[in-house]
């Protein structure tokens, strides 16, 4: 299943309904947040986000996973387990409290 990321604490159900996120989503959306975000870019706190630019040296999708783990390194319960690269996307493969799921970042 691919989460698609959401504004806030709600998200829309497939009848077009608002329906309130679970925790396992809401961390999904927050763990998003923090792997699109540049590192250092964010005023209150520059430990928040990922480096890309870093991760332009070969074995690319190593750098990635690195990078990516150490964004997430601070969220409690969440684990980068794998992170494969497309040339539109980075999908990366998390367990979220032991619940795997799959997010997806545009390049």
């Amino acid at each position: 299943m691919t989460e698609k990321l959401t504004n806030g604490d709600y998200s829309q159900n497939s009848e077009s309904k608002l329906e309130t996120v679970e925790q396992i989503e809401e961390m999904l959306q927050n763990a998003v947040v923090c792997l699109v975000a540049q590192r250092g870019a964010f005023y209150p706190n520059k430990d928040f986000g990922m480096r890309f630019a870093s991760a332009e040296k070969e074995p690319f999708d190593k750098y990635l996973l690195s990078f990516a783990r150490q964004a997430l390194s601070s969220f409690d319960g969440v684990v980068v387990k794998s992170v494969c690269s497309t040339s539109e996307k980075l999908v990366f493969n998390l367990l979220i409290n032991d619940d795997e799921r799959i997010a997806e970042v545009n390049i």
